[in-house]
């Protein structure tokens, strides 16, 4: 959960610092040239270097070792990135702006998170590229002409085999569990995981009734989870009517860690899984609130409405 949102904030920074440095070239041009020599520039100005991208490379990489369906998160994140490229140089007026933000700002963006992604990501398995016991160190020897990646060294096609075999069980997992909850009950607090339960009997662990019950169950507050659904329907609204960038990036990181579950019906799933993109519905939720309170300049009585909202 936190590197995903990490993530998401490195690229929100990365997002106001180049668009900064963008219009600032884009001046330099206009300054020198007039607003005639900016339509003869066919491939560029550039926003200078992404370092706040790359630190979002690094965050990407610690979320994918932590669980690897962040892999969702950073795709939806990276086409978003790329996607704020174009949308400045549109709204700026430059030329060729789809294609020059794709090549200029698509491949770097690519190699930086991506790129530095992965290295974060192997470094992680230091341990197991040190050790010569590991599970699956050895399966080359047992299965000398398998596998799909032969032409990688050795180790990395063990890790590549290690990853194949976990993935391949992971999908597949449709074991039955008494706290088992599919993706559609999640938001709706349909089926919760039981962490911890005993029952002591009288004079047993501070038990001074009959029976007594211990419980620790993974459950969010209901007022605050059933909120999102409303709250989705209304920042989807916003976004096609106002075209608000910040509504549509939040839904686009959420659909991106909570719809994927859906491709696996018959999967053994719980409601933690959740969690990894319930910040992104915490600030959504605040943004609607904000939306239904209104600004500085509102009236009394928006706000007044707005609080009973």
């Amino acid at each position: 959960m936190f590197w995903i949102l990490a993530t998401f904030v490195c690229l929100l920074l990365d997002r106001q610092t180049a668009r900064r440095r963008l219009a600032a070239n884009v001046m330099k041009i206009v300054d020198a040239h007039g607003e005639s020599g900016l339509q003869k520039v066919v491939f560029g100005p550039g926003s200078g270097l992404h370092l706040w991208r790359l630190a979002a490379g690094i965050c990407a990489g610690a979320a994918v070792a932590v669980k690897w369906n962040s892999l969702f998160f950073i795709a939806a994140m990276g086409v978003l990135t790329v996607f704020w490229d174009m949308n400045a140089r549109r709204i700026l007026g430059l030329k060729n702006w789809g294609l020059v933000a794709l090549i200029r700002e698509g491949i770097p963006a690519f190699i930086q998170m991506i790129g530095m992604g992965l290295i974060v990501y192997l470094t992680t398995w230091i341990g197991w590229f040190k050790s010569s016991n590991a599970f699956y160190r050895h399966w080359s020897n047992q299965f000398p002409d398998s596998g799909a990646v032969k032409w990688l060294p050795e180790d990395l096609r063990l890790l590549w085999e290690y990853h194949t075999s976990a993935f391949k069980f992971h999908s597949g997992l449709s074991s039955e569990h008494r706290y088992a909850s599919q993706a559609w009950q999640w938001l709706i607090l349909g089926h919760p995981t039981s962490y911890y339960y005993e029952a002591p009997k009288f004079g047993e662990k501070g038990c001074t009734a009959l029976n007594c019950s211990q419980a620790i169950l993974n459950i969010g507050n209901p007022l605050i989870w059933w909120v999102f659904i409303p709250a989705i329907i209304l920042a989807l609204v916003i976004f096609i009517l106002k075209r608000d960038w910040r509504f549509g990036a939040l839904l686009l990181v959420f659909a991106a860690g909570y719809l994927p579950w859906f491709l696996y019906p018959n999967r053994t799933m719980f409601f933690f899984y959740a969690l990894s993109f319930e910040p992104f519905l915490l600030i959504l939720l605040a943004g609607c609130l904000g939306v239904l309170l209104g600004n500085r300049t509102s009236s009394v009585r928006r706000m007044r409405v707005g609080v009973c909202a």
